[in-house]
């Protein structure tokens, strides 16, 4: 995940420019460069583990390799080598997930399959899909247009790409990747209508930016980075002062 920086990057030739007025503004803008560095760092393992978390909740689903990359924007070839690298095998179809038999089939439903699909796909009688849909008072679904599996395959993929263009790009897109993620498996699980999603988008965009943010806010300022560093989180925030000091002397950018 792209790390969204707490503030700017002190200019690297403003630096040079001024070790040669002063050693001591060089002395700590060596220092900046060092917290920066580390900014980068620790945001790039905070955003690997919440890339890694996500794509478990993925597999843990039911997703398979091609439509885990497609939600998290990355090739099918990493979401195959991370899965290989924790001896996971390979899942086939999206509705094999364990979830709750009662949640996939309002989910199955929604998709607008038939009876007789949703049965085999969670083998079962025909009459029990009966029986639910008629207990719920829903009516049945006449479409024609997913009797074949490989038609039902392509609509998951559909829906796939439907929710990922509902999250836009307008955030970071590791955050977008996680959004989407995330309302993927909301609308799985049925706590999101497949009709309610470009409604829900922007709230489940919402929520992993603020996600990515309580992982700094919930930090202190003087805790120490790394077990073997002298480097304080506030270490890491930028002093502007020495470059407004810089440009009143006259330094300039180069």
């Amino acid at each position: 995940m792209t790390a969204v920086p707490l503030a700017c990057a002190t200019n690297r030739p403003l630096q040079r420019h001024a070790a040669t007025i002063n050693q001591k503004g060089g002395a700590s803008s060596e220092k900046k460069d060092h917290a920066t560095f580390h900014r980068h760092a620790v945001g790039g393992r905070n955003a690997m583990q919440n890339q890694t978390s996500k794509r478990q909740k993925l597999y843990k689903q039911g997703l398979n390799d091609g439509q885990i990359a497609r939600i998290q924007q990355v090739s099918p070839n990493a979401v195959a080598h991370w899965r290989k690298r924790n001896g996971l095998p390979v899942n086939t179809v999206v509705q094999k997930a364990p979830r709750p038999v009662a949640q996939c089939r309002k989910f199955l439903y929604d998709l607008e399959w038939r009876d007789p699909h949703i049965a085999k796909e969670q083998r079962v009688s025909a009459a029990a899909v009966l029986d639910w849909r008629r207990s719920n008072s829903l009516p049945a679904n006449q479409s024609n247009a997913f009797r074949r599996r490989q038609d039902r395959a392509r609509q998951l993929h559909d829906l796939q790409d439907r929710i990922v263009k509902a999250i836009g790009t307008s955030l970071p897109r590791d955050i977008a990747a996680d959004a989407a993620a995330d309302l993927m498996l909301a609308v799985v699980s049925g706590s999101v209508p497949i009709r309610d999603i470009e409604k829900r988008a922007r709230s489940f965009g919402n929520r992993a930016l603020q996600e990515f943010a309580n992982a700094y806010l919930s930090r202190s300022l003087d805790e120490t980075i790394g077990a073997d560093s002298d480097l304080r989180r506030i270490d890491m925030l930028v002093d502007e002062s020495s470059s407004v000091w810089l440009e009143e002397m006259g330094a300039s950018w180069h």
